[in-house]
Parts: structure tokens; sequence; C-alpha cells
């Protein structure tokens, strides 16, 4: 009985429409529920160019004339300046209600979607791009509308179609039932794809911060651009994004795509480093960035040689960012290239296969709509392990060049102390050749400026003319300060080739020493003198340079004296403290302008010419101190007397007791 009545419908509609040649849309009462795609070989197109015709000029078929489309391509409407009507028929022998009429082309301007209903007329939808999402009877990324289509006969159904860009013809009846199953089941795949695209870009985010290279800020404007790029070629971005903004599907799709080719050929050239590593390919990506952006101005005046050309430079652009990955991977051996002519693998056949879709060049099919997003899913996931690769070569790279720059170092250093040893050697032997010419010589002169000495003195006391008298006496002065010269020259070098030794010393015995060389000083009976020894501690150095130090620091605290005041005093302290020997010396005699206590310990200065001495003393100590590993410091002011501080380790001392 059902096969009976399929064919005396399809009889009815012979005879009903005898002009129209292409096959109609039945949905039989058995049927499951599946999906009615309408394009070619479906539907009858009439290009009115006037834009004046009606529905009623069409029903009516005052000068309308359909022509069928039997490609089994998608019909595609180019003239920006004409309405395009398309007509399909639907046979319907179920249920009249529960059904959705969807226009996969969300890109359509404007459009009118005519149904017929129970009373001969038809029911009006309308839509576009032009109108706020707000306004869409589904809030979905296409266009839906729920129908009516009465049942047991044949159902025209019309479309008029205006649009300034090139769209396509191709739309889906299904019951409303089906429609939102399949559109939840789309957008939970789309939150996928866009999930993975942010996840990647976040985690490229934190790798540029972490490691400032460049390219990984590249890739995620790259990312953004991508992510924008392909919500205003799946209706996403006009859904959530710019709802309120239609005019925005206009200018975006391009637009993006711009940003999308620009930051592919800044991420190639950065992570491939062709401007070292592949001369050739990235002077023609760097050509073909000019290009591309002047193709980006064509679009505002010639938007149709736009929309010819755009696809197949952008392939070509896309071609060599892919053999650049190639050519580097194949003269350097360079891993990361590998896993970016992989992942741009992906992404070159998911673009391309979307290109042919779009060109119209096979048939529709659900996976070539959304080849572009599974070439990028799959690209961004084998990019972010391209760039972990990456790092991981630089790091080794970076400890690579760092292990050579230590080993270069140190070989430099082996080299300066081993210079530095050498002269330091040399020096020590001329040092201690000087040193022991001098003290050969000081010792040499002493003995014949001894006599002279003895000479002068007896020649002083037998003469009687009272001017040789006068000149015996500056003769004794003069050999006499010469004398005392050698002996502090001889000190000097005693202490500078001396060898330590290690003697208990007893401070007690070296001060009172010191005091007693120099008690026949007529100043010396004027002074007080006050002496603190408290050394707890035994401490064992070299008796012979702490005598000295002693010795000459008493010595310029008495010579330096000022017998004008009412109380001169010397005091000297000695303890140990904390692992330390400190000595100070203190008095309250002449002084020294500050200004002159870092020249003090020079050799050969003298405060005032006039005065005795050689002007090595305090130079004497200064050496002393050194060997034996001291330090000493100087508090001093005209007139009003100094204090030298002296500051000895003691833990030698110690872990040698």
């Amino acid at each position: 009985m059902s096969v009976l009545r399929s064919f005396l419908l399809f009889l009815l509609y012979l005879i009903s429409f005898s002009g129209y040649s292409s096959t109609p849309i039945e949905i039989g009462e058995n049927d499951p529920d599946k999906d009615y795609v309408f394009t070619g070989g479906v539907i009858e197109i009439f290009k009115d160019t006037s834009r004046k015709i009606t529905i009623k000029d069409i029903v009516d078929h005052h000068n309308v004339v359909f022509e069928p489309y039997n490609s089994a391509m998608v019909a595609t409407i180019l003239d920006s300046k004409a309405d395009y009507w398309v007509r399909f028929t639907v046979i319907n022998q179920k249920a009249t209600s529960g059904w959705t009429i969807e226009l996969f082309d969300f890109r359509i301007d404007d459009f009118e979607l005519y149904v017929p209903n129970h009373y001969g007329g038809f029911e009006k939808f309308n839509g576009g791009d032009r109108q706020n999402f707000i306004k869409k009877t589904y809030k979905h990324k296409n266009f839906a509308f729920d129908v009516n289509l009465p049942r047991n006969k044949p159902n025209v159904i019309y479309i008029k179609v205006r649009s300034e860009g090139p769209v396509g013809i191709i739309g889906v009846i299904r019951s409303t039932k089906r429609f939102l199953a399949y559109a939840v089941n789309e957008y939970f795949l789309l939150a996928l794809f866009y999930g993975v695209l942010i996840a990647m870009a976040l985690y490229n985010i934190f790798m540029f911060v972490t490691v400032k290279d460049k390219t990984y800020l590249y890739y995620v404007f790259y990312l953004i651009s991508i992510i924008i790029y392909a919500s205003t070629q799946d209706g996403t971005g006009f859904q959530y994004i710019w709802p309120e903004m239609p005019e925005l599907n206009q200018f975006l799709p391009d637009f993006s795509l711009l940003l999308v080719i620009l930051f592919v050929i800044l991420y190639c050239r950065a992570f491939l480093r062709t401007e070292t590593e592949s001369i050739w390919f990235d002077n023609m990506l760097v050509m073909w960035t000019f290009i591309r952006m002047g193709l980006y101005l064509v679009s505002f005046v010639h938007p149709v040689l736009y929309r010819l050309v755009c696809p197949f430079t952008d392939l070509v652009i896309f071609v060599f960012t892919f053999a650049a990955g190639i050519d580097v991977w194949r003269r350097q051996k360079y891993k990361p290239a590998f896993l970016y002519t992989v992942a741009f693998g992906f992404f070159f056949l998911g673009y391309t296969i979307y290109v042919i879709d779009h060109l119209r060049f096979i048939s529709p099919s659900i996976f070539y709509v959304y080849s572009l997003n599974f070439g990028v899913a799959l690209e961004a996931i084998i990019f972010s392990l391209a760039l972990a690769v990456r790092v991981k070569v630089l790091l080794k790279e970076k400890q690579d060049m760092q292990e050579q720059i230590i080993c270069h170092l140190k070989e430099k250093e082996q080299f300066r102390t081993k210079v530095n040893k050498e002269l330091e050697q040399k020096v020590l032997e001329r040092t201690q050749k000087l040193d022991t010419f001098v003290f050969k010589a000081s010792h040499d002169i002493k003995g014949p400026l001894r006599s002279i000495i003895g000479l002068t003195k007896v020649g002083a006391k037998d003469v009687e003319d009272q001017k040789a008298k006068e000149y015996f006496e500056h003769i004794l002065k003069s050999t006499t300060r010469l004398d005392l010269l050698l002996s502090d020259l001889i000190s000097l070098t005693r202490i500078q080739q001396a060898t330590l030794k290690e003697e208990e010393i007893d401070f007690k015995v070296l001060v009172e020493e010191s005091f007693t060389s120099f008690s026949h000083l007529e100043l010396y009976q004027n002074i007080s003198v006050y002496i603190d020894i408290n050394v707890k501690e035994p401490v064992r150095g070299d008796k012979s340079l702490y005598r000295s130090v002693i010795q000459n620091l008493v010595e310029n605290g008495l010579k330096y004296s000022d017998p004008s005041k009412e109380s001169p005093y010397f005091k000297v302290l000695i303890k140990s403290l904390e692992r330390k020997l400190i000595m100070v010396f203190e008095d309250n005699g002449l002084g020294v302008d500050s200004s002159l206590k870092d020249k003090i310990f020079e050799m050969f200065f003298k405060i005032d010419s006039s005065t005795e001495g050689s002007g090595l003393g305090l130079h004497i100590v200064k050496m002393a101190l050194e060997k034996i590993g001291g330090k000493i410091s100087l508090d001093t002011a005209e007139g009003k007397g100094s204090t030298f501080v002296i500051e000895i380790s003691l833990v030698k001392q110690l872990e040698f007791s």
C-alpha cells in the first residue's frame, strides 16, 4: 500500500510540475531519522538581475525560468548585484510538524525562506549575517528554522539569497530532535578544538615569560589569529564574541587570515632560524609576505579577484613554509625541524582540503568542512612538542657553550697563573739579589763608617781649633746619621729575607728591653710610661719580628714626645682578645696631620727633614707585621698625639700550640 501511495504521489508531482527536472527530496513513512540534504541535483536556480521579482511572480511564473543544478558540487553565488532564487521540492510522508531547515553557509548577507503551509500560501522566514545574532530563531551558528511540511503532497520551498561575497547554497532538513542532538555534539567538538588552542596559547605564553624567546610569542599570536579566523568560518565568533556587530562578519575573515599568514611566516623564520640555516627560503618568505599584504589591499578594490587569487597565494606560502622545514631538517638534522615539518604537514593538508571544499571542487562532507580544524588541532599539539624539544636543544647548546667558555677560562686562568708565578719568581729572585746586594753593601760600608766615627770623636777631642771642632762635629752627625740609615736598611733586608720561626713570645721582656735601650735619652726621663700586658694564651711567633715592631714604635713615641706639655706620657697595652692579639701604643706627643697618616708608613717618609732618623722605622713596622700576618692603624691629630693599634690573629698560633 505504501509503495502504491508513493507511486501516485510521484505521478502527481510529474503532472503538477512538468517543467521541474530536479529530483525531489522524499521523506518516506518508514525512513529512519536522518539528514535530507538539498544541494546539487535537488535544487533549481533562477538569477534575478533586476532584483524586483517577488514570491508572487515566482509562483505565477512571470518571466521566471528556473534552471536545474545537477552538479554534485555545492552551488556558489558569485554575482553580488543579483538576487538568486533557489527552489526544491519535499514530499513528506511522515508527521507534518517537528522539522527543522538549516542553512550551512552562515555568511549569507540576506535571505528569505518560503515554506508552503496548509492554506495554499507560504510561511516566510528572514535571516542573514547582517542582522544581530540575537534575532535568530535558534541561537545556533548556522541559520535554523522550525517548519511544518504538509503530508502526502509536494512541498515546493523557495529561498531568495542576496550576498556581497561568494556563498554556497547547501542546507539540510532534519527532525528537530536530530538537529538538537547534532548541534550538541558539534558544539562539544568545537569546544575541544578551541580548548586545545587556548591551552597551547597559555602554555606558550608561560614559555615566553620563562625563556624570553620571541618564537613563543610569534606562536601565541599565530594561535590567536587562527582562533579568530576559525571562529569566522564556523560562525562561533559571531555567536559568542561579536553578536551585536554583524559588520565584523565582512571584515574579520580576510583580516584574520592575513594575520595567520604573517605570524606563520614570522614563526617559521624564528623557529627554523632560516636567516642563517636556509637563506634562500628566508628570502622567499620575506618576498611573499609583501605580496600577501599587497593582495589584502586589493580586496578593498576588487574583492572578486581577491577571492579567486587569495587561496592559491596562501597555498604557495604554506608550501614554502613547509619546504623550509624539510630543508633545515635535511641540512642540519635538526630534530625540532622534523617535528615542525610533521606538524605543519597536518596544517597544510587540512588547509588544502578546506580550500578545495570552499572552491567547490569536491562533494560536500562534514570532514571537509572541518578539515582545517582537525589540521590546526593536530598541528598545535605537535608544534608544542617541537617547541619543547627546541628548548632542550637550546639548553644543550647553551650548556655546551658554557662548558666551552669555562674550559677556555680555565685554560686562560692556568696560563695567567703560570705567567704570574714565573713573574713572581723572577721578581723574587731579583729582589733577593737586590736585598743581598744592599745587605752586603751596607754591612761592608758599616765597618769603615764605624772607624770614621771613632776617629772623628778622637779628632774632636784632640784638636784645639774651634772651627776644626765644629767641622768634626758636623762630620760626626753626618756619619752617625748614615750609620743609623745603614742599620735600618740592614734590619729591613733581614725582615724581607727572614724565614719565620716559631718561638714563644714574652711580651713583658720585649717591652722592657725596648724601653731600656732608650733609657739614656734625655727625653725619657720626663715621660710617664704606662705598661699593661694581659696575654693569657701563649703566643708563638718570630721573636725578632715582634721585637722590631715594639722597638720601632717605642722609639717613635719617645722621639716625638712633646716636652712642652705638663704631663707627657707613653702607654703600651698588649692583650689577647677573641683569638686576636691587640697591641696599642699611645702618646700625647706632637702628633701629625691626619691627612698624612697613610703616608707615614712609606719608605723614607719624614714629617720634618730636620729630625734625626732614617724615615724607615714605621715602614719596618709595617713590613714586619705583613710578614707575621698583622695589620696596623693610626689615629692621630697634630698637637694631640698618636695612637697605633695592631691586630694579629692568634688562630694559627693556637693551632700550633
